[in-house]
């Protein structure tokens, strides 16, 4: 044996081409666009009383601005007891707010829907 090492080029690092660097570019603009649009989005939980009882509800509206307070509201009852809302991350109820709507959560359908 020589002592002699053959190396082989698997791959050679370069800069992208200006098509997929322009591309590069716009999803990182969609990206800082969508996180400023989700930081307009105020999430609390409220509760309710009812004739039955108080019931934990999450809303998920967007924060103070130009007609906020006069946002419809959509009403999500999870049909309880054995299930529970909680305040993660919604795709859902994030874009229902983007639109211009309140979004209700109750953590107790089961008040909502049992109180005969």
């Amino acid at each position: 044996m020589s002592g002699k090492v053959a190396w082989t080029v698997i791959d050679t690092p370069g800069l992208p081409d200006e098509g997929k660097f322009h591309r590069f570019l716009k999803s990182v603009s969609h990206h800082l666009a969508v996180r400023n649009a989700l930081r307009t989005i105020q999430t609390d939980i409220e509760v309710v009383g009812t004739s039955v009882g108080d019931i934990e509800t999450i809303v998920i509206r967007r924060k103070n601005g130009p007609g906020a307070a006069k946002d419809p509201c959509i009403t999500q009852p999870h049909g309880g007891p054995h299930a529970a809302s909680s305040t993660a991350f919604s795709p859902t109820s994030s874009a229902l707010v983007l639109e211009g709507c309140k979004s209700a959560i109750s953590n107790d359908g089961y008040l909502l829907t049992n109180s005969g």
